[in-house]
């Protein structure tokens, strides 16, 4: 009852999963992970693109 507030396993998720996706390392795996996706859109698009004109 008067004792501290308790935490939410939520918000323990949350402050830990903020720590490790923040860093620079993480940031770096992001910018590549975003490019990769890109080119792999750019890929799928010009494959559909040729099926098209079949």
């Amino acid at each position: 009852p008067g004792g501290a507030p308790r935490l939410l396993p939520t918000d323990a998720l949350a402050g830990s999963l903020a720590t490790v996706l923040s860093g620079p390392a993480a940031q770096g795996c992001w910018a590549a992970a975003a490019a990769g996706c890109a080119g792999l859109l750019v890929l799928r698009r010009t494959s559909f693109d040729r099926l098209e004109r079949i």
